[in-house]
């Protein structure tokens, strides 16, 4: 999400973060869980890697 803005404005304005802090509270940082779920279990799946996080 941040990536993204910042590719397209160049930087994080106070607006974007401000909308990002407003749906982070809504969200409760349900989808950054479920992000490092799913990468947990798609790492265990693939047997693993070898890269350091």
């Amino acid at each position: 999400m941040a990536e993204e803005y910042k590719a397209l404005h160049g930087d994080l304005d106070p607006e974007f973060k401000q909308e990002l802090q407003v749906w982070y509270n809504k969200n409760k940082g349900q989808s950054i869980q479920e992000d490092f779920v799913n990468r947990l279990i798609s790492n265990v799946v693939s047997g693993g890697n070898k890269s350091k996080f």
